[in-house]
């Protein structure tokens, strides 16, 4: 493609018979390519708005060493035996780094849905949390698990007594 693209450069500049050989630089073309595709990216909402929220929370874990740890925590919860990983940031002039970002966050769909979910509901006060996400008595245990099909097994958040399939269900619908 690119080198039928070349062919008619030289025919319409009257090189076809003068030229030997084609030199091109590599980078350059990697280059153009790359302004090509984020320029193409920035003006669709709906690719740049979850680029935007993935990066706003790259930078918010990445910048906070208590929400380091904590995503790191999700993921040992989550994939037991294996290294927490970092989120990738993009950045503009890094030929494919937004690729890699997204690669990373599908990598880790899990952890930084939890994380969210949580972080969201720590946010709220207590008395304005739905039921799910307060501490949990025998009977709203019972309700909530009836209504979102939890397992009976509980696991352990900042918060005792919560428990993390309601915060997904929460923000998961």
């Amino acid at each position: 493609m690119v080198a039928n693209i070349l062919e008619e450069v030289i025919e319409d500049w009257g090189l076809a018979g003068r030229c030997m050989a084609l030199t091109t630089d590599n980078a350059c073309l990697a280059h153009v390519n790359n302004l090509a595709v984020q320029e193409a990216m920035g003006g669709v909402p709906e690719v740049e708005a979850p680029l935007k929220k993935l990066r706003n929370l790259a930078s918010r874990i990445g910048f906070s060493v208590t929400k380091t740890a904590a995503f790191e925590k999700e993921q040992r919860h989550q994939f037991p035996g294996k290294q927490p990983l970092k989120l990738k940031q993009d950045n503009p002039v890094r030929w494919g780094s937004t690729h890699a970002m997204l690669r990373r966050a599908i990598e880790l769909k899990g952890p930084i849905r939890a994380f969210v979910a949580r972080e969201a509901s720590d946010q709220q006060p207590a008395h304005r949390r739905p039921p799910c996400a307060r501490p949990h008595s025998g009977t709203q245990r019972a309700a909530c698990r009836q209504h979102t099909h939890l397992p009976s097994k509980r696991h352990s958040l900042p918060h005792a007594g919560y428990s993390s399939q309601c915060f997904l269900r929460l923000a998961l619908p």
